[in-house]
């Protein structure tokens, strides 16, 4: 009788600390919304960062000319780039699918990689009020279980499941030019809106971006590492 009693909650331990994709998409996936308009996903990477695709960010960019006057009178024309700030907004949903809260907090751009679709922003917000995902570099391999979370069609909290491909998707023809050639090709369900959004393993941690498809599949993802090297080019320049 101990022993099954033993066996019993041991199992319910486990069923306790499994991973539910649920909890990270409430927690850790966030829309992003500009001018009441929501356009693509993001992960909450840290207490005080986000990131999301760089096709994303480039999306609400604004071109400058600015004319600069030189000490001789003339001037020349300066061009920059101008990235608005930006709403985060993250809906909890329960079980069954019906919204409870719905959070929202400011983001500001900070830096981009475009050649691996990759843009991190300063999230305004306080400690507990999202929950950072855990970022693994561990090998990723063929058929490894996969989930991919975001906003694909401004539907929000959807989660769909797949498994890797291809490990890296090498060099492509024809493909847009944010893709970089080390990107996870998967079979999780992907459409516009979820680019930014996370893919995560079986353990619930992030492993990549969301960031391209085609009809019924197959998917990319940007990998988790380039995440972690903005993050740092960005803690180096402070």
């Amino acid at each position: 009788m101990n022993k099954v009693l033993t066996a019993l909650v041991a199992f319910s331990i486990l069923v306790l600390a499994a991973w539910a994709p649920l909890e990270t998409s409430n927690n850790s996936v966030v829309r992003l919304s500009l001018d009441e308009r929501d356009f693509c996903s993001g992960v909450i990477v840290s207490e005080e960062y986000m990131a999301t695709a760089a096709h994303c960010a480039d999306s609400t960019a604004i071109p400058v000319e600015e004319k600069v006057y030189l000490p001789n009178g003339k001037f020349t024309i300066k061009y920059y780039t101008v990235y608005p700030d930006i709403e985060v907004k993250q809906n909890r949903v329960g079980d069954n699918g019906v919204t409870y809260l719905v959070l929202t907090t400011k983001a500001y751009f900070v830096r981009s990689d475009p050649s691996n679709d990759v843009a991190i922003y300063r999230v305004e917000s306080y400690p507990g009020l999202f929950v950072p995902v855990v970022l693994s570099t561990a090998d990723i391999r063929y058929g490894d279980k996969v989930y991919a979370m975001g906003m694909p069609l401004a539907i929000w909290g959807t989660i769909s499941s797949g498994e890797v491909a291809k490990p890296r998707l090498g060099n492509v023809q024809g493909l847009p030019d944010y893709i970089p050639q080390d990107a996870i090709v998967h079979t999780a369900y992907m459409k516009p809106g979820i680019s930014g959004g996370g893919l995560f393993n079986d353990k619930g941690e992030l492993i990549g971006l969301t960031n391209w498809g085609i009809s019924g599949g197959p998917y990319l993802a940007t990998r988790v590492s380039h995440v972690i090297d903005l993050l740092k080019e960005i803690k180096n320049e402070r």
